[in-house]
Formats: C-alpha cells, structure tokens, sequence
C-alpha cells in the first residue's frame, strides 16, 4: 500500500513535471516565434527601403552628368541631409532628379535639393512643383550656388512681411526672370527687383 502510493506520487510528480517543461517549451517557442516575425518584418522593411532609395537615385543618374565617384558624393550627401532635416532622402532624391532636369550644374545640385526641402518644410511651396519653379528661376536668373540661401530667406520674408504666398512670390520671380532673358535685359538686375538681398 504505501509503495503505490509513493509510486503514484512519484508519477504525478513526475507528470507536473513533464507539464511544466512543456508550457515552458511553448512559451520559448511563441517568443522565438515572435522574435523572428519582428527580425522578418525588420528585414523586409531594410530592403524595401534599400529599393525605394536605387529607384529614386536612378532618377538623378539619368539627369546628373558626373563621373562615378562624383555621383556617390551626391548620393552621400543627400543620405547625410535626410538625417539633417525632416525629409526622406527618396524624396532628396527627386529633388535633386528635377534639379538635374532643369540644369542646375551638378556642383550645386546638393544646395539647390536643401533649399527646396527647407522651403517644402518652412512654406507653401510645395516640393516638386517648387524644386521645378526654383530651378527655373535659378537657370534663367543665374543663381549661384552661394545666393541659394540668400535666395530661399528672401522669399520667406517677403512671404511674412506681404499678403503675397512664398510660391505666389516664386512664381512672380520666376516671370520676371524669363521676361528679363526675353527682353535681353540683365538677369542679375531682375533677381534684384523682386527679391533683394535677405537681411
């Protein structure tokens, strides 16, 4: 009598046992399980967003003439300037590939792009329609890449202190630039007119 019950005891010891290392092989298992989901989706997302940047810098190689090593340094920068300002360097990228459609020279692609994205995330002008409207009005108007910022305060300020929208003042400029060219008048001298020197 008291061996089985001893024995019986062992065994339902032994059972709660055999019962407690399987719940913890589940739990163990639900957590890898988990893990792994977590490191896929992560993974999944690295690539996507590795493919998005080619796709997006293609644009740019197709309108940047520049040897290799100067591409990359593009490239690098506009990788750098996403980590600077609250852009997505997919979306520096198009900046840069409309820059580069409107001729903007390639040592001032990586000013012209900020210029835009600081006035996508300060103003009314809105990205690639305003990265269009500025190169054209850079292009005509022979901006230089040092006047970029000078050119993006002036804009701003006028904006604040007129009842005139920045994009509303771009677009104003850039006429006045075309009909200067047109007109066989300075370009200089129309930049001036409508945009000063920022304080």
């Amino acid at each position: 009598g008291d061996v089985s019950k001893t024995t019986a005891s062992s065994m339902r010891q032994i059972s709660a046992s055999m019962q407690e290392v399987g719940q913890s092989v589940r739990t163990v298992g639900y957590t890898m399980t988990a893990a792994g989901v977590g490191i896929g989706a992560a993974l999944g997302y690295a690539v996507k967003s590795s493919m998005d940047w080619e796709t997006a810098f293609t644009g740019v190689k197709k309108t940047v003439e520049g040897t290799p090593e100067q591409i990359q340094a593009i490239a690098d920068g506009l990788r750098a300037m996403s980590l600077e300002i609250p852009v997505a360097a997919t979306e520096l990228a198009r900046f840069a590939e409309i820059g580069g459609q409107m001729g903007v020279p390639r040592d001032q692609i990586l000013a012209f792009t900020r210029v835009i994205a600081i006035l996508g995330e300060t103003t009314n002008i809105s990205g690639e329609e305003g990265a269009a409207m500025l190169a054209q009005f850079a292009n005509v108007a022979q901006v230089p890449q040092s006047q970029y910022s000078n050119l993006a305060a002036s804009i701003v300020s006028l904006g604040n202190a007129g009842s005139s929208t920045e994009a509303e003042i771009l677009a104003l400029a850039q006429r006045l630039a075309a009909a200067g060219t047109i007109a066989g008048l300075s370009a200089g001298g129309n930049v001036e007119m409508p945009l000063g020197d920022s304080p």
